[in-house]
């Protein structure tokens, strides 16, 4: 049965991305330019992640369009953001992450969205990549905390900073400190519009509750509403 998305809803799907004997992708599930992206990796692990998350994606809009998955043409905005290209282009919006063995899937309609998923990882360098990548005040909220507690706070702002970049279609060609980002009452995105105060446009939003990793989500502030569809399956 298709997926139906009611208005003002972003759809959140997540998908294991390790290999069984009876979940093994077959390149030929891919179009052409995607199968050339997953030789490049160097390392098998890394293809078969890359297919895996592939397969999944394709599978969740065809849940939405009703069509077969191999119907499906992807086009890429000037910094990668992908988007559905014709014969069902706009139809929907959607926006994918991928961290080790897992990956996450937003999908909506007539928005722009954005979704960042990092596993938690206590050995990592938060200070300095804070310190490189974050605006000042946003370092300072980071050095308050000690580990592990302060990688958990640092992955935070990262993916919601990922998320934001992602769902203006920019990227990282937008820096990381060109804005704040703000968890005292709510999360929050501060320093997106010209005055530098809170953006009206944007709805910033975390996912808890999926273990190892940390996630979040962007999207329009008229498209806020947040279901959690679970696990994708093939089947």
């Amino acid at each position: 049965m298709p997926s139906r998305l009611s208005g003002g809803e972003v759809h959140v799907w997540c998908a294991s991305l390790q290999p069984t004997r009876s979940r093994v992708a077959s390149l030929n599930e891919l179009a052409a330019d995607e199968r050339e992206r997953a030789r490049r990796f160097r390392f098998h692990k890394d293809f078969e992640r890359f297919v895996l998350s592939r397969v999944a994606l394709r599978g969740i809009i065809s849940r939405y369009l009703d069509v077969k998955p191999s119907a499906l043409r992807f086009s890429y905005g000037a910094y990668g953001k992908p988007a559905l290209a014709k014969p069902h282009e706009g139809l929907l919006s959607f926006n994918l992450s991928r961290s080790h063995d897992v990956a996450l899937y937003a999908i909506t309609s007539g928005a722009n969205v954005g979704i960042d998923v990092e596993r938690t990882d206590t050995d990592i360098g938060t200070d300095e990549l804070s310190e490189r990548f974050f605006t000042p005040s946003e370092s300072a909220c980071i050095r308050r905390f000690r580990l592990p507690e302060k990688s958990k706070v640092f992955l935070r702002y990262w993916v919601s900073k990922e998320a934001y970049v992602k769902a203006t279609g920019y990227g990282l060609a937008l820096p990381l400190d060109s804005f704040e980002v703000s968890f005292d009452e709510r999360p929050e995105l501060m320093g997106t519009e010209a005055k530098g105060r809170a953006s009206s446009r944007w709805a910033l939003s975390t996912l808890d509750g999926l273990n190892d990793y940390t996630a979040a989500i962007v999207a329009d502030q008229y498209c806020s509403k947040i279901r959690r569809c679970g696990w994708y399956s093939a089947s």
